[in-house]
Formats: structure tokens, sequence, C-alpha cells
């Protein structure tokens, strides 16, 4: 880790966090996994600020913790390249729009917003914000939103986190966990989803004037009580940064054929990586080629438009392996 990419994260998390967390941040930068002491007296500040400074780290997953080998204590750490992501995010808010309009603009932002979030509640804020300002139907805003989370699921560009534990922290867990395990699978939807509903800004206009609220209510509020939880409590969801990465990956490569051939063999590329994508298993970034693709299923891949015959779909195939830069023949 150069001192470069050192003050580029410091300067990012005071940018975002202000300069507490950027000095929490920037310590355990420098030094590694440091207990809360060691962070207090490395950085000056009273125990309960750091604790509510490693609190803001975890929640936008900058922070990772793990128990020290004798148990008695934790240790956090910070990365550099979960912090350096930061200044891509505009990036990320961006494809959303492309991808999945302005809702899912909204729903990336959001959840880059607040690290990580409940599915209800991004759900609730982003209808919110779609009601006051296209005057919808609150019924019809939660259904369009609902849907778009889904398929962001769906397309693996949310991804589901388990929040940091105190199992985790006490060391009763095996070595291996962390708090960035996945609660089930990374990208299976809670059963409760059906009951996650919204009902427009009846809490709002409640918050705004408690009169309109029973005197009951308003005292159980006020002292914490009474609270419903979520019907997806301790279901969280962050952005997942790696599909977001493959999409920018995959477009330079479409881009590149764009302008080495022609409009139509950048079709014919989009249309492998597609394909590329849904049969492999391993999507990271690090896999070096995909798995074999076959000439005879690609019609289920191929848009309508320009459509394509057998004998075309093989000249643009011959020309890209041609080239051998982006595709090779198996025999």
């Amino acid at each position: 880790m150069s001192k470069q990419q050192v003050r580029l994260a410091s300067l990012l998390l005071e940018e975002a966090f202000g300069d507490q967390v950027e000095a929490v941040g920037t310590y355990l930068l420098k030094n590694g996994g440091s207990n809360l002491g060691e962070i207090s007296k490395g950085t000056g500040l009273q125990i309960n600020k750091v604790k509510k400074c490693l609190v803001v780290l975890i929640q936008h997953q900058l922070a990772l913790f793990e128990p020290h080998s004798s148990g008695k204590y934790v240790l956090y750490s910070v990365s550099v390249e979960s912090v350096q992501l930061r200044g891509r995010f505009p990036r990320y808010i961006l494809a959303s729009r492309e991808l999945y309009g302005q809702i899912g603009e909204l729903i990336c932002e959001y959840i880059l917003h607040q690290g990580r979030t409940l599915m209800s509640q991004c759900i609730n804020r982003v209808a919110e914000r779609l009601e006051v300002t296209l005057g919808a139907a609150p019924a019809e805003v939660s259904k369009v939103v609902k849907t778009k989370f889904v398929g962001m699921v769906e397309g693996q560009y949310l991804t589901r986190v388990k929040p940091p534990s105190t199992e985790s922290a006490l060391g009763q867990v095996n070595s291996g966990d962390s708090a960035r395990t996945p609660i089930f699978g990374k990208f299976e939807l809670p059963s409760s989803l059906t009951a996650i509903k919204y009902t427009g800004n009846k809490r709002k206009r409640d918050e705004e004037d408690p009169g309109n609220q029973p005197s009951s209510k308003r005292a159980k509020k006020n002292t914490g009580e009474g609270e419903e939880k979520p019907v997806d409590d301790g279901v969280f969801w962050s952005v997942n940064f790696d599909n977001f990465h493959q999409h920018f990956q995959d477009k330079a490569i479409v881009s590149a054929v764009r302008e080495r051939v022609d409009e139509t063999a950048a079709c014919v590329m989009r249309s492998l990586l597609r394909m590329a994508i849904n049969l492999s298993q391993d999507k990271s970034l690090q896999t070096k080629s995909s798995p074999t693709l076959y000439k005879g299923r690609m019609a289920e891949y191929l848009p309508d438009k320009p459509k394509l015959s057998e004998m075309d779909l093989e000249h643009y195939l011959k020309a890209l392996t041609d080239d051998q830069v982006y595709i090779y023949i198996h025999t």
C-alpha cells in the first residue's frame, strides 16, 4: 500500500464522514489490525468516539473485525480498496440508471449512501421520493419500486450481507467467517418479500404534526418503546461492486469490437458476453476466460434486430476469432 493510496483514502473518508472517522480510518490503514485501546491512543480520540467511528466504517463495509487469537479483544482493520471504491460511486449510479431507469438510480443512490440497508427501508424511502416528485398513488409506487429492487437482485447488482454480530466479535464463530458473509444465499430474496408494503407519507405527516397521534403512541415513540420491527429485520442489502465492474468491462469490450469491426459484430459480442455470464459459475474478474460457448445455443441470446442468418453469424464469429483478441475456437 503506497502513501498515495493512503492519502487518497484519507481524503475520501474525510469528505464522506468527517475528520474523526477519517482519523480512525487512516490510523487503521497505516497500522493494520488494532484494538480499541490502540486506536484511541493513536488518534487521540476517546473510546466512545472511536466506537462511533467504527460503527460508521462497518456500516459502510469499509472496516472488518475479527477476534484476537487470545479471544480477549477484537482487532479492527480497513481495506484501502474498499475506501477507494467511493470514488466510483457516480459511475455505479449512472450505470443503474442505464440498466434500470430512474428508480434503479434512486435505489442504488440510497443504498450507497446508507452502506447497507433493509429492503423495506429502501423501498419506502425511494417510494416517498417518487410519491412527492411524481404524485403517483402509493400502492403503484411501491409495486414498481419493489419490482425494480427484485430485478437488481436477480441481476446481481445488489447482494445480501450479514450485519456484524456479537457472536462474531467474541470469536464464537469459525475463524473463516466474517462480517460480510451472507446470511443465506447472496442473492436470495427473503420470504417476507410479499409482506413489504408502502402506505404513503402518513408516518411523515404524523412526525410533522404529532398532535394527530394518540398520546399513548407519542409517549411510546418518545421512549423508543412499542416500535414495530420491519418484516425483513436483519436482512441487509448492499451494492455488488463486482458485478458493476463486470458490466463496465463488458461495455469496454463491446465498444472495442464496434470500433474495430462494426455495430453488428458488437451485437454478436454482447450476446456472447451475456451467454458467458449466464453459463459461468465463477463471475469474478479474476477469471481469465469464459466457459466454452456453443454456437448452437447463441440463437437464445441474439437480438431480434438485426436479424442474423446462420451464414452471417458464422461470418462475424470468424472475424472475431481470426483476431484472437476476443474469442478462441475449441476443436
